[in-house]
């Protein structure tokens, strides 16, 4: 939505519904036990209705610090570095 006199986007309701990956990377978030917990403030709150992020989000952990890698490989290989990912990031499940 978009207002003449104050511009702001607002999400719309079925937008926040769908569950959305969120990929944690980097020391002190692959080797915490709090992964979800740290990962929750990446989602929606009621706190702050304008906030565009998800509801609910797929929680992924890059333990052995691949993605830079795959996003390399995947300018030529884009398939073998999705295959790699998909059997390389580890679940978390879903918050």
């Amino acid at each position: 939505m978009y207002s003449y006199i104050f511009p702001q986007i607002y999400q719309s309701e079925n937008a926040t519904r769908d569950t959305h990956p969120a990929l944690l990377t980097g020391g002190a978030l692959i080797h915490t036990k709090r992964t979800a917990q740290i990962a929750s403030h990446a989602l929606f709150s009621p706190l702050d209705p304008l906030s565009l992020k998800p509801k609910t989000a797929e929680v992924l952990v890059d333990r052995k610090y691949i993605l830079a890698a795959m996003g390399l490989l995947s300018t030529e290989y884009p398939d073998v570095a999705l295959r790699i990912m998909k059997k390389e990031l580890v679940k978390d499940g879903v918050h």
